[in-house]
């Protein structure tokens, strides 16, 4: 289940927790995001920060608008991504869509979630789950 952690971590704990360097110098950035979720390796996460957030889209009153990005959008962006992080894979399948708010006012993001079509051995069983803003950049 996708885990959403509101923190500022020193660079030093995430390192010790083998947590990417990425991940380590985003989190110096005050009220930034670590975003979890259930991929393989748990230690990946996405950084949302506040400077980032207020350059996308904002997203109000949800229940009447629909989102600044379409579903459909996020999903093309997302797979951009994940074919470019993991050529050696051929084909990757759309597993699930997540659709999330954040401690910055009306900004949101989805997450989408996806695995290899075709596995060889366990390992390949693994997930990735990629963030999309609403400005359409997967990260």
């Amino acid at each position: 289940m996708k885990t959403s952690l509101v923190f500022a971590l020193s660079s030093a704990a995430l390192l010790v927790s083998g947590v990417s360097e990425r991940a380590a110098r985003a989190s110096l950035l005050p009220y930034c995001e670590p975003v979890e979720s259930r991929d393989s390796d748990p230690r990946e996460m996405s950084p949302l920060c506040p400077d980032v957030l207020e350059r996308t889209p904002s997203w109000k009153k949800p229940s009447v608008n629909a989102p600044p990005l379409a579903v459909a959008d996020a999903i093309r962006a997302a797979h951009a991504e994940v074919r470019r992080a993991s050529p050696e894979v051929e084909e990757w399948e759309l597993l699930e869509v997540g659709l999330h708010s954040t401690r910055v006012e009306h900004k949101w993001y989805y997450t989408v979630r996806w695995r290899p079509t075709q596995w060889r051995t366990q390992e390949d069983q693994r997930t990735r789950t990629i963030v999309v803003l609403m400005d359409g950049r997967a990260v």
